[in-house]
């Protein structure tokens, strides 16, 4: 690149582009400053020259550099240095400007505006006006788009602020801009662009300004019988769980195990707190009884202090889980077990009620359990659940408290219609949140309840379950209400004459295999391959002649 007849062209574009303007010079001088500095900025010259577009961080730099330099103004100086390098870009990648309504020299703003502060302002009365919009920084940033771009488009921004009027020629320049630009949906960002201004200039003068497309009435649907339902059981297991709440004990106990001596061990907080956290990270994989008898198995053989529990090696944990079958994933939860043991040593000096006293706020509560190795989103909250509603430890509030969306709790949620997959664990969590946003977890003991005692995975107990009329009843892939479908005959879409040609066909497939099969050596993949086949051609065959012996299966 040669630099210097680069500047010399430069200077007569912007002579002949901006004829009335006495500061060419200046301008080229600015557009050009990088080349002097690119080592310091850490990006060259030439390389922006070439992507068209100039860095997102080369203004902050600019005004930062100025500002340790003591120029007057760095701010307004550093925006008009990359509004003239924006001019070098746009001659340089030859971007086609208007003659008739480009703007004859570069005026500054006619009133004085302090832009930081107003930006700073609107932010924030955005994020309160629109709360749940993940969106509110880009909205800021178009509405002050006109800022950094204002002159190269014909606008004042400073103007336009105080005028309160948005020119009827801004949204087709922009449109005009962005497609020189390259963008892929330059009519639809427009009229984003344009709207961010029209809500900036809303907050500035506190009254409601039509949008360009009025938003149209919301329309009311009358609820189906089916939401109906999904809104009253989903009522009814808040209630349920916060009538539970409410039943306070003097001296709360938890039937964890089913066994009264791993119970005392488990229940006894103050002693041995530990307990109870190991036995939340062996929960996995087994039945919930099995899973939190395994701490005090352990402590029965090395001791109940937590230093004693430490003082094993993981090779000794891995053997004695495996010898005494402690768990299905012997291997791993030893490894977790020692884990768990030595982070309440290292991290909580040896009292793993640390973890809960004080009254912490339930996210912190909640992320010290997350914190063990082993330990996930749904075990994290099922022992802070259980912390809180059963042994009445008081917190700072619940609101990181979720429902443990394991198995059952999912299915449930799905056949009562609240969620639409028992596969969709964060569903789940969604939905909770949104029946009791102060407490999720509310719902979760109810759910598992229901799921482990009534609403189970073959053969559910439709007729004795608690809520067995405000359920939607989802089995089998559709929703059943009350009454069951009526039956339909489903006839076989293959007449019997193309299920007996296939019928031959496969019969003699399986004929020539059992020959090849004989002559291969046993044990070689060959051989188990062709085992493989054979038997799932004899299937086939199996089903094709039930399909033409039986009649139409009714379902």
């Amino acid at each position: 690149m040669d630099a210097v007849l680069l500047r010399e062209n430069f200077k007569r574009y912007l002579a002949e582009r901006f004829p009335n303007d006495n500061y060419i010079g200046v301008h080229v001088s600015d557009a050009f400053y990088l080349i002097r500095h690119e080592d310091d900025f850490g990006m060259k010259f030439e390389q922006i020259l070439a992507d068209g577009f100039i860095p997102e961080t080369y203004r902050p730099w600019l005004e930062e550099r100025f500002t340790k330099r003591g120029v007057q103004n760095p701010r307004g100086n550093a925006a008009g240095y990359e509004k003239a390098f924006d001019l070098l870009l746009d001659y340089y990648h030859n971007r086609p400007y208007d003659q008739q309504t480009a703007p004859k020299t570069l005026p500054p703003p006619t009133t004085s505006i302090d832009t930081a502060q107003l930006r700073k302002k609107f932010q924030a009365h955005m994020q309160q006006r629109f709360p749940k919009n993940p969106s509110i920084g880009s909205t800021v940033s178009g509405a002050f788009f006109l800022e950094r771009k204002g002159n190269n488009l014909g606008f004042d921004f400073q103007q336009i602020i105080v005028d309160g009027i948005i020119p009827e020629t801004y949204r087709a320049k922009i449109q005009k801009y962005f497609e020189s630009r390259g963008r892929k949906n330059p009519r639809g960002d427009a009229y984003i662009y344009e709207r961010s201004l029209r809500l900036l200039l809303e907050f500035i003068s506190g009254n409601e300004l039509p949008m360009s497309k009025p938003t149209p009435p919301p329309i009311t649907v009358p609820p189906t019988e089916k939401a109906i339902m999904v809104q009253r059981v989903g009522k009814w297991l808040v209630k349920m769980g916060l009538e539970r709440f409410a039943q306070k004990s003097e001296h709360p106990w938890v039937h964890l195990t089913g066994k009264d001596e791993y119970d005392a061990v488990l229940n006894d907080l103050e002693n041995t707190p530990h307990a109870f956290v190991l036995a939340c990270l062996m929960d996995r994989g087994v039945k919930a009884e099995r899973a939190w008898a395994v701490p005090c198995i352990v402590m029965a053989k090395y001791g109940a202090n937590i230093h004693s529990l430490n003082a094993v090696s993981e090779d000794e944990y891995i053997s004695f889980f495996q010898q005494n079958s402690l768990h299905r994933f012997h291997r791993e939860m030893a490894v977790i077990f020692k884990g768990g043991v030595q982070r309440i040593v290292e991290k909580f000096d040896g009292d793993a009620s640390l973890m809960w006293k004080g009254k912490p706020g339930s996210k912190t509560a909640v992320n010290h359990f997350l914190a063990f190795r082993g330990a996930g989103e749904k075990i994290a909250t099922m022992a802070v659940n259980i912390l809180v509603r059963q042994f009445q430890i008081e917190l700072a509030d619940f609101k990181a408290i979720d429902v443990s969306p394991d198995v059952h709790i999912c299915r449930v949620m799905y056949r009562m219609g609240l969620i639409e997959s028992d596969k969709d664990t964060r569903a789940a969590i969604r939905c909770a949140r949104e029946l009791h946003p102060d407490f999720p977890g509310i719902i979760d003991f109810s759910l598992w309840e229901i799921g482990r005692n009534y609403c189970k995975a073959k053969n559910p107990l439709c007729g004795e379950c608690i809520v067995k009329n405000d359920c939607v009843k989802r089995l089998g892939g559709e929703v059943l209400f009350r009454d069951p479908p009526a039956q339909k005959i489903i006839e076989s879409i293959y007449s019997e004459d193309e299920l007996s040609e296939a019928l031959r066909a496969i019969k003699s497939l399986i004929g020539k295999c059992e020959k090849a099969y004989v002559q291969l050596i046993d044990s070689t993949p060959q051989h188990t391959l062709m085992q493989r086949r054979l038997a799932a051609l004899k299937i086939s065959a199996d089903l094709i002649e039930k399909e033409m012996s039986n009649k139409p299966d009714i379902v």
